[in-house]
């Protein structure tokens, strides 16, 4: 697995972590990271993303789920899966961050994380409310805001 695919994986599952036990940011960080959940402890570049995006999600969470509603037809993030509201999260951070991700690569791996972790209908939910941020962030969606 590739150090960025490596990185989201520990990504979603920390955020999982603190949306389900409510426990501190840096514990579940810490706790991913050293590979106490899955046995796999993060080196290299694969740590380095994983905190650099982790800890810029947590700090955007509140603007993240605003974004992230704008396009889910009426589905507040509460109402979400665990696992799809977190999904949603780390895309739209990706998407609106200034890496220039090709929003693709974005899409894709989101996807890919959905389909392993969420319900049968979540990779077709995370698709289709990434694909209308995605093309609001490009510019060919600006009439539907």
């Amino acid at each position: 697995m590739r150090s960025r695919s490596k990185a989201r994986e520990a990504v979603l599952q920390a955020l999982y972590q603190m949306d389900v036990t409510g426990a501190a940011r840096d514990d579940c960080a810490e706790r991913v990271a050293r590979g106490e959940d899955d046995g796999e402890e993060l080196t290299g570049a694969a740590y380095a993303y994983f905190k650099t995006l982790f800890y810029a999600i947590t700090e955007r969470q509140d603007e993240l789920d605003k974004m992230i509603e704008l396009f889910s037809n009426n589905w507040s993030v509460g109402r979400m899966t665990v696992v799809d509201r977190n999904v949603l999260r780390l895309a739209a951070h990706e998407l609106s961050s200034p890496d220039e991700i090709p929003f693709k690569v974005v899409i894709d791996e989101a996807v890919e994380l959905a389909k392993r972790f969420g319900t049968e209908e979540s990779s077709a939910f995370v698709n289709g409310i990434l694909d209308k941020l995605a093309r609001e962030k490009s510019g060919e969606g600006q009439s539907a805001g």
